[in-house]
């Protein structure tokens, strides 16, 4: 005699909640805010207390140094943006793991144009209305979306410091002004992403 054999009723599966784009990191790449650092001791740190490193790489804003003037040219405020911040896509997109970007403001810039060309440390020819505009313009901009891609940013003076600074000579009263400059823009005033080199090397 056969018994009837009854099936067990169909098992549900459990309901998988759909993903928000905006929970993915690769999915929204604007998303990527590295948290706020403060100094303690000898280390960075991070709000949990955690020890953090930097790993990065460097950016100068100037046509010599940006394939020597093949990608662009004359003050041109729109591609300089374009080509530099192509360049953090195409690092971090390659998989390096970088968490920090060395921000030279180059003294291309903030260099008085009518004054003769020389082998610059930076102050030589330094006008500040050219610094502000271009700290507004490039600098600042540059810093804001190395920030949002979770990178860290140490910006530097403009130029190269000279072999020996002294208290009081063109050199340090160039630094002060640069320093108090950008330590008072809005956009940088307690900015716990951005870090400050107070002088080149």
């Amino acid at each position: 005699k056969l018994e009837e054999v009854i099936p067990d009723p169909p098992k549900e599966e459990p309901e998988v909640p759909k993903e928000d784009p905006k929970d993915d990191p690769e999915e929204n790449p604007e998303d990527h805010t590295p948290l706020v650092l403060n100094v303690v001791g000898r280390y960075l740190k991070d709000a949990q207390g955690n020890i953090v490193n930097l790993h990065g790489f460097g950016q100068t804003y100037s046509p010599y140094f940006n394939e020597e003037g093949k990608r662009w040219n004359n003050y041109d405020v729109a591609n300089c943006l374009k080509y530099n911040k192509g360049i953090i896509d195409q690092i971090l997109a390659a998989g390096w793991r970088m968490n920090f970007m060395r921000l030279h403001m180059d003294p291309y810039w903030s260099d008085d144009t009518a004054l003769l060309e020389v082998r610059y440390e930076g102050h030589e020819r330094f006008s500040e209305s050219r610094f502000h505009k271009y700290l507004d313009e490039v600098f600042v901009p540059m810093a804001e979306y190395a920030i949002s891609k979770g990178l860290y940013v140490v910006m530097r003076p403009p130029g190269v410091s000279p072999e020996q600074i002294a208290i009081g000579d063109s050199y340090q009263t160039f630094l002060l002004k640069v320093w108090d400059i950008v330590s008072q823009h809005k956009k940088l005033k307690n900015n716990g992403y951005v870090m400050f080199e107070l002088a080149n090397e």
